[in-house]
C-alpha cells in the first residue's frame, strides 16, 4: 500500500482497497494481458470484486486464472456469483475448482446451482463425499451444521503424538480443520489436543496424557449465534460438532462463524433500515433483480405508510387548536424529530445489548427504568435548550414552556417505547432488528404529536378555556350576541327561507360596521352554533347529517377581514373557500 503524499490526509480503512486499474486495462486488451495482470492481484480481492463486474468480465477472469487461485477467488466471491460462473464453464473444471474450496463454501455454492447442474457436479463425487454434502444441505440455514467441515483432524484414543502428527502430514490436502486434533473412541468425542501442544510434545507421548477431556461440543442444529458465543467466550479456534448420539461429525472454524456473523449484521442493518434483510441479502446489489428489490422494501413501506396516517389523524383531531394558535405548528418538526431520534438511539442500543448477551428478556423492567431515567435527563437538557430557542423566535412564554415540557415527556416516552419493543419481540421469537427504527420513529411521531397538543391544551390559556357555544334549533331566523375582546359585543343575525336555506347573514357590533354575506351556498340547517374567541367568530351551520358547513369570520381590530367557508364530511375536509365580506 502506498503511503499518503505530502499534505495529504492518510486514509484509514478496515479493508485495504486494491487497485484494479491493471485488471481493467487487461480486460480491454485481451486474454494474454489478463493472465499476466491477474497474477499481480490477490485472488480474494478479485473474488470480492466480481459482484460489481458484468458476467462476461467475471467469466474472462475465471478463464485466465489457474484452478488453485481460481478456487480462492470463488471462495471470496458471493455464492450466487460463484454459482453463476460455475454454471458457464466445463463441468469437469467446475468439479476440480470445488475440490479446492472448503466444504462449507462448497455447500453454499452448490445450493445456488440449478438442480440439473448440481446433479452433474455431484456425479463426480465419491459416495462418502456425496453423503457429507447432503448432510450439510439438510441442515437449516441458521444451524451451525451448515457451516461445519467434515474433513477434520481426528485420532483414536490410544494414538501417540507422533502418530497424530503423521496423520496430519499424510492427509494435509484433505484436512480442513487442523488447529485441533479431536480424540475419539468408537466414533464418540472423548477429548481434544491443540496443534501447538502436539507440535512440541514427544512423539511417544500418548494423546490421553495431553488432551482435554470432555471438551465443549455442540449439536448440528445449534444456532450459529450460540456457537459463536461459545467460541468467543472460551477463545476457541474451532468447535467440534456431534450428532445426537455424541458421534463426532465435524467442526466449525472461528473464521466461518465470523463470516456468518457479518452476514447477520448486514441483515440486521437492512432490517433496521426498513428493508427485509433475508430477501435483499440473497444476492449482491448489482445481481439482485429489481422485482426482488421492490419486494424487499414494499412490505415495510406499506406498513410505515399506514402507520404514518396516524400522524395525520392526530393533526386533524387538533385542527382547531392549530387554527387558534398558529405558532404551535412551528415546533411540530422539532418535536417529532427529537422523539424519533431518541427512540432510534434506544432501539439500536438495546438490540446491540441483546446481541452481545448483555441484556436478557427477564431484564425488561431494569432496562425500562434505566432508559426512562436517561430519557428524563435528556429531556430536561433538550427542553431547556428548546425553551430559550423558542423565546428567541418571539413566541409567548407559555408556548415556549409548553415546548420544553413536551420535549421532556416525548424523550421519556420514546426511550420507554424503544426499550420495550425489542425485548417484547425477543420474547415472542421475533428478530428484534425486524422491529425497525423507521417503525419506531413513525409510532413516536404520532404519539409525540398527541402529547404535544395535549400539553398545549393544558398549559396555554387560550386553548384550555372552554369557548361559549350557543345552538339554535331548526329555524328560519335567529339573533345571537357574542363577546369579542377586540370588538366588544357582536350581534349575529341570520335568516333562511321556508326550506331552511340560509339566505342572509349579518354581523355587527360597537366597533364592527355592519357586514352582510349573501353569497353562501344553499344550506339545509338543523342548528346554528356560534363560537367567539380570540378575535375570531365561528358560525357553524349544522345540517344534522354527516356533513357540516362552517363559516369562520376573522376579526382584526374590530373589522371583519375575511370569511372562511369549510365543508367537513365524514371523510375529512373537502374544500375551503375564503371570501372577503361585501
Amino acid at each position: 500500500m502506498s503511503g499518503a503524499g505530502p499534505g495529504d490526509e492518510e486514509v484509514h480503512s478496515a479493508i485495504p482497497i486494491p487497485d484494479f486499474s491493471a485488471i481493467d486495462a487487461a480486460l480491454r486488451a485481451g486474454p494474454d494481458a489478463i493472465k499476466e495482470a491477474i497474477k499481480k492481484v490477490r485472488p480474494a480481492d478479485l473474488g470480492r470484486d466480481l459482484s460489481r463486474r458484468p458476467p462476461e468480465q467475471a467469466r474472462a477472469l475465471l478463464d485466465a486464472i489457474d484452478d488453485r487461485r481460481g478456487a480462492a477467488m470463488l471462495r471470496a466471491a458471493h455464492p450466487v456469483v460463484a454459482a453463476q460462473l460455475l454454471s458457464e464453464i466445463d463441468c469437469s473444471r467446475a468439479v476440480h475448482l470445488l475440490g479446492f474450496v472448503p466444504t462449507d463454501h462448497e455447500v453454499a455454492i452448490l445450493e445456488q446451482l440449478t438442480a440439473e447442474r448440481r446433479k452433474l457436479i455431484e456425479a463426480a463425487y465419491t459416495p462418502e463425499e456425496k453423503v457429507g454434502i447432503d448432510r450439510l444441505l439438510a441442515q437449516p440455514l441458521s444451524a451451525v451444521g451448515r457451516l461445519m467441515s467434515t474433513k477434520i483432524w481426528r485420532c483414536e484414543l490410544g494414538a501417540t503424538a507422533g502418530a497424530a502428527m503423521e496423520a496430519l502430514r499424510a492427509n494435509a490436502d484433505e484436512i480442513e480443520v487442523a488447529v485441533n486434533c479431536y480424540v475419539t473412541e468408537a466414533g464418540k468425542l472423548i477429548g481434544v489436543v491443540p496443534l501447538r501442544v502436539l507440535a512440541i510434545a514427544s512423539p511417544e507421548t500418548l494423546l490421553a496424557d495431553v488432551m482435554t477431556y470432555d471438551p465443549i461440543a455442540v449439536y448440528e442444529d445449534t444456532t450459529r449465534g450460540d456457537a459463536a458465543d461459545i467460541i468467543n467466550t472460551h477463545d476457541f479456534l474451532s468447535l467440534p460438532i456431534c450428532d445426537r448420539n455424541s458421534h463426532l461429525v465435524g467442526a466449525v472454524r472461528v473464521d466461518d462463524l465470523l463470516g456468518a456473523a457479518l452476514d447477520q449484521v448486514g441483515t440486521g442493518i437492512l432490517n433496521q433500515g426498513g428493508v427485509e434483510g433475508k430477501i435483499a441479502g440473497r444476492a449482491p446489489y448489482f445481481l439482485t433483480p429489481i422485482i426482488r428489490t421492490v419486494r424487499s422494501r414494499l412490505t415495510w413501506l406499506v406498513l410505515l405508510f399506514v402507520a404514518e396516517t396516524a400522524t395525520g389523524t392526530v393533526l386533524r383531531y387538533f385542527d382547531d387548536e392549530l387554527a387558534k394558535v398558529v405558532a404551535l405548528s412551528f415546533f411540530v418538526p422539532l418535536l417529532i424529530g427529537t422523539g424519533g431520534n431518541a427512540g432510534s438511539q434506544t432501539v439500536s442500543t438495546i438490540i446491540r445489548a441483546l446481541a452481545l448477551g448483555e441484556v436478557r428478556v427477564r431484564d425488561v423492567m431494569r432496562v425500562v427504568r434505566r432508559e426512562v431515567t436517561a430519557g428524563v435527563l435528556l429531556g430536561i437538557l433538550l427542553g431547556t435548550i428548546a425553551f430559550f430557542r423558542a423565546l428567541l423566535w418571539g413566541v409567548d412564554y407559555d408556548l415556549a414552556l409548553c415546548v420544553a415540557v413536551t420535549i421532556l415527556v416525548v424523550c421519556t416516552w420514546a426511550n420507554a417505547v424503544g426499550a420495550t419493543i425489542p425485548l417484547v419481540a425477543q420474547r415472542f421469537g421475533i428478530d428484534p432488528t425486524v422491529i425497525s427504527a423507521p417503525l419506531i420513529t413513525t409510532l413516536v411521531d404520532a404519539s409525540g404529536l398527541f402529547i404535544y397538543f395535549t400539553v398545549a391544551k393544558l398549559m396555554i390559556a387560550s386553548l384550555s378555556a372552554t369557548p361559549a357555544t350557543i345552538e339554535t334549533p331548526a329555524w328560519q331566523s335567529t339573533a345571537i350576541v357574542a363577546h369579542s375582546k377586540t370588538a366588544g359585543d357582536i350581534h349575529v343575525d341570520a335568516s333562511a327561507d321556508e326550506a331552511g336555506h340560509v339566505r342572509a347573514l349579518s354581523v355587527a357590533g360597537i366597533a364592527v360596521p355592519p357586514a352582510w354575506i349573501t353569497t353562501l351556498p344553499p344550506l339545509e340547517l338543523d342548528t346554528l352554533a356560534l363560537r367567539g374567541q380570540n378575535g375570531v367568530l365561528s358560525v357553524a351551520f349544522a345540517t344534522g347529517g354527516e356533513d357540516d358547513e362552517h363559516v369562520r369570520f376573522a376579526i382584526d381590530h374590530g373589522k371583519i377581514t375575511s370569511a372562511t367557508i369549510v365543508k367537513v364530511s365524514a371523510e375529512g375536509k373537502e374544500r375551503t373557500e375564503v371570501r372577503a365580506p361585501p
